[in-house]
């Protein structure tokens, strides 16, 4: 089987987040799969983009990097009346898979899609007006063309499912998954990412993007009033690049930052973030609305203690191994916060079996069985 696999997520960056994080994940297990060859599709060739080949394993014989003769800019301009179709550039293939939902024109390869999560159908409000309509427009060509979708979690499913009735029928369920490199940390590592980033232990730690939808600043005022009451000297360490809404966090956490309560360190490598989480004492993640939420799972595999809110998809994923609080209520989450830090809801031993259930192999298994069913 041929597939043709949409990568440009990977290339021309070094701060791999979100989706480029899962593709490059999904596809380097893929290529283990025998009997089946793949042509990647990283975009416009120029040196800039080189960085996409450090991202993943070499090719396995008949597959090949597929790279565009003319610039994305103009190669785009032309998708919006149809064509050219992406195999001009991969070659005939029998399934062209696209990590996120944007599919090109095709000629004859039949087309499978994943969605991560329907936020800017659920809450356009987190983000900007144009940003979520364009969305939304884009979604219905795509479940209307698509053969099959992936859902990352049963909650994502149940959203499109809800939605979108009419494409009940072509959703898979798949869940994503920590990668290898997330599991317990020597105390040497500990120590050094403590030291370099100069760090106050104990402390509780937030990783993911400073967005509404993540709901950092209800993390933050919920944290302030802890602190202030003398309930915690653990100091707050937010991770994470700025996104819509951000200046509005770092007002409500203006204050605490000027006592040195807490610590924004911007966006953090992928590779100093397992001994991030290793370090902190418990990881928050007070989302309003997430279609996987994989942070949490992440800090689980290192053995971290996790508070998250009480949302369909976390009590999905996480189980029992994370204490739960109401997003919407700041006591609530203030009293979570003291409670985890004073007991975790899980041994070790608990939390790393319950997260072993969960790898990207079994998610390229799974994956590459639907290829098979839609060819």
């Amino acid at each position: 089987m041929r597939v043709a696999v949409d990568v440009r997520c990977l290339s021309g960056s070094n701060h791999l987040q979100g989706v480029s994080q899962y593709t490059k994940h999904l596809v380097s297990n893929l290529l283990n799969i025998q009997n089946m060859y793949f042509r990647l599709f990283p975009g416009f060739k120029h040196p800039r983009k080189n960085d996409v080949y450090s991202s993943l394993p070499p090719l396995p014989d008949k597959s090949r990097w597929a790279w565009s003769p003319v610039p994305m800019h103009f190669l785009e301009r032309l998708w919006r009346i149809g064509w050219p179709p992406v195999e001009w550039i991969t070659g005939d293939v029998d399934i062209f898979f696209e990590p996120n939902f944007f599919i090109p024109p095709l000629r004859s390869a039949k087309a499978v899609v994943t969605i991560h999560d329907l936020s800017f159908q659920r809450y356009p409000e987190f983000f900007p007006y144009s940003v979520a309509k364009k969305r939304i427009v884009q979604l219905s060509k795509t479940l209307k063309s698509t053969d099959a979708v992936i859902a990352v979690s049963h909650f994502t499913a149940d959203e499109i499912c809800t939605l979108w009735p009419n494409y009940r029928t072509k959703v898979h369920v798949v869940h994503e998954a920590p990668g290898p490199e997330f599991c317990p940390q020597s105390q040497k590592k500990i120590q050094e990412i403590i030291n370099r980033l100069e760090l106050k232990a104990p402390f509780i730690l937030y990783v993911g993007a400073l967005e509404l939808r993540k709901n950092v600043t209800s993390l933050a005022q919920a944290y302030l009033k802890l602190r202030r009451s003398g309930k915690t000297k653990c100091q707050l360490v937010l991770a994470g690049s700025p996104g819509y809404g951000a200046e509005n966090i770092m007002r409500i956490a203006s204050s605490g930052i000027e006592k040195g309560w807490i610590r924004y360190l911007g966006f953090v490598p992928q590779q100093d973030l397992p001994a991030l989480y290793a370090a902190s004492d418990v990881f928050c993640y007070i989302s309003l609305y997430e279609g996987f939420g994989l942070p949490p799972l992440e800090a689980l595999a290192c053995g971290t203690p996790v508070l998250v809110s009480r949302i369909p998809v976390f009590e999905e994923v996480l189980g029992s191994q994370a204490y739960y609080v109401n997003p919407s209520d700041i006591e609530d989450i203030s009293k979570g916060i003291a409670l985890c830090e004073e007991r975790a809801p899980s041994s070790l031993k608990e939390r790393l079996n319950w997260t072993a259930n969960f790898s990207w192999e079994k998610t390229a298994l799974k994956t590459a069985d639907i290829f098979k069913e839609v060819a």
